[in-house]
């Protein structure tokens, strides 16, 4: 069993900001995998779960705001006893330019607040995929404002363009080939 996170600020107000790229990524992967979504009060989260290439996957979207991500993860993974391994995070990352994957095993947070929450509930011991969404390029801008804007047209398409790239690669993701995966992206 795998649990896919995708880190995001539930609400419509954020739906298409810089920080919920995330939500971004699971709901495309969800979508083409036709899984259907269901809210889970309990767990303090939208769920979808679903079988693909023989593995059961269970998607996550926290319904807590990002600073608080790890305690619907942290209700997901004791419930159906997910082992850290089997985590994977999908989230912005600031410090990467616009549209650039990256994923990971263990490491810091960088600042991230969501994956700030998640270590502090489950620890470092888990897999992150990284979503670039460069920095402002005006000095206006602080970092919070930036990453809680909405993308522009080009942005998005960009976001959606390396979501694509994860959709086809994911079955490599799915069965822990991380290696492989990297050199596919």
């Amino acid at each position: 069993m795998r649990l896919i996170v995708g880190l995001g600020n539930y609400g419509r107000e954020y739906l298409n900001t810089r920080h919920n790229a995330g939500f971004i990524v699971v709901d495309y992967l969800s979508d083409s995998l036709r899984f259907s979504w269901s809210g889970d009060k309990k767990m303090q989260a939208n769920i979808a779960c679903g079988i693909f290439d023989n593995s059961k996957l269970i998607f996550c979207k926290p319904n807590t705001y990002m600073n608080c991500s790890g305690v619907a993860v942290l209700a997901i993974v004791s419930y159906y006893r997910i082992r850290p391994e089997d985590i994977l995070v999908i989230h912005d990352d600031i410090d990467l330019e616009l549209g650039k994957i990256k994923v990971k095993f263990a490491g810091g947070n960088g600042g991230h607040n969501g994956l700030r929450s998640i270590d502090h509930l489950l620890g470092k011991d888990y897999y992150r995929l990284r979503i670039g969404i460069g920095r402002p390029g005006n000095s206006e801008f602080s970092v919070s404002d930036y990453v809680l804007g909405n993308f522009t047209n080009d942005e998005y398409n960009c976001i959606l363009n390396s979501t694509k790239i994860v959709s086809d690669n994911f079955s490599l993701l799915v069965h822990g080939q991380i290696e492989d995966f990297k050199h596919k992206i």
